[in-house]
């Protein structure tokens, strides 16, 4: 259990609430951040319990963990439960209490405030640690020796996501995602067996004690027009980190990342960042639309891109985190 957090939440509960956690993230961030995936399947909070709800599938791996108490649900009429039905016990569980949850629980009067992301968002420095860390074994895969011509995307992705565990990842923040040649048009790809000829798109991430890292460098050799695209958009990414600090809007952050960007900003198809840490894409949102608002040690990407159909595409990104300033992981 993570029990700062668990008692953050507590702390914002008001006489008789209960709050149930329903999604994995933040299931994760409250019960056991190390693993990859949550052993839970929701956890509740009141003024004195925490409790997780667990399948059979992961009863004996989640007493171990966890540090709660435990309900056990399961279908099989032998094995030892609290009850059949995830749904059940939690109304159980929340009887006479009004149910605060981050997502609405079908059958259940619940008020619907998620109360675990704004602790996401800011992270301690033990956070911050360890997606340094991930950034580490994720920017010291050796890029140059890996993209040569004629291996495929596949194959690169391989490489890519070994060297990475070489580097001490203890896996992936995502799949890594390949693109090359006319394919770095697109914003999103899955590698397939196209061969590098002259630009190759690389969106990778370690993931290090549940905790992701998340960059993006495009590869160029002998395409003089996208290597000037890179250069612009390496400019804009300068100047407008230096523009913003702790109380900027994040709306802002993206209004001025396409003004810096100019004519290829028409290129330009998604939004400037996203928060990471025990997942690769959570609050805050760098977006024309985020009502978020730069806070000290918020973690974050800032990732523009340029993609047209029949040239190809450039996508820088890196991690950042707040500080004095904006400042580069």
């Amino acid at each position: 259990m993570e029990r700062e957090a668990v008692n953050r939440v507590r702390e914002r509960l008001k006489e008789g609430e209960v709050f149930v956690s329903m999604t994995g993230g933040n299931i994760k961030y409250l019960s056991c951040r190390g693993l990859r995936d949550p052993v839970a399947s929701a956890v509740l909070i009141d003024k004195d319990r925490e409790m997780a709800f667990v399948s059979s599938l992961e009863m004996n791996r989640a007493s171990e963990l966890l540090g709660m108490d435990l309900r056990v649900f399961s279908p099989y009429p032998r094995v030892k439960k609290d009850g059949t039905r995830l749904k059940s016990l939690i109304k159980k569980e929340c009887h006479g209490k009004g149910i605060v949850s981050d997502a609405r629980i079908e059958g259940l009067r619940t008020r619907v405030e998620d109360l675990v992301s704004p602790l996401r968002m800011i992270k301690d420095n033990g956070e911050l640690r360890l997606i340094k860390e991930a950034n580490r074994m994720t920017k010291e895969v050796d890029l140059d020796s890996i993209v040569v011509e004629g291996r495929s995307e596949l194959r690169i992705a391989r490489d890519v996501e070994q060297e990475m565990l070489r580097n001490g990842a203890g896996g992936f923040a995502f799949d890594t995602i390949v693109a090359c040649d006319e394919h770095t048009s697109y914003s999103h790809h899955e590698p397939g067996e196209t061969p590098f000829r002259n630009a190759a798109m690389i969106d990778y991430g370690a993931r290090h004690k549940g905790y992701c890292a998340d960059i993006t460098r495009t590869i160029i050799r002998g395409n003089e027009r996208l290597e000037r695209i890179g250069s612009e958009i390496e400019m804009a990414i300068e100047a407008v980190v230096e523009k913003f600090s702790e109380g900027s809007r994040c709306a802002d952050i993206d209004r001025e990342m396409r003004k810096a960007l100019g004519a290829l900003s028409e290129h330009f198809y998604h939004s400037t960042g996203h928060g990471i840490g025990v997942e690769v894409h959570e609050a805050p949102s760098i977006s024309i639309t985020s009502k978020n608002v730069l806070e000290k040690n918020m973690v974050f990407t800032i990732e523009p891109g340029v993609y047209i159909r029949g040239l190809g595409g450039v996508r820088i990104e890196d991690d950042f985190y707040v500080s004095d300033r904006i400042r580069k992981i």
